[in-house]
């Protein structure tokens, strides 16, 4: 799916450059699959806690 996103030029070369991705598609699949990988292990110690 396309999506066209206005991003500072400057926040992505920084995130670039921290995660080593070599394009700015492959920074934002990673940013996503964080995202992700974050919530779910939230929703599961918040399960645990109940």
């Amino acid at each position: 799916m396309r999506t066209t996103i206005d991003i500072p030029e400057d926040l992505i070369q920084e995130a670039m450059r921290v995660t080593k991705s070599p394009t700015k598609k492959e920074l934002i699949k990673d940013a996503l699959y964080n995202i992700i990988q974050k919530n779910r292990i939230k929703s599961l110690k918040n399960y645990k806690e109940k």
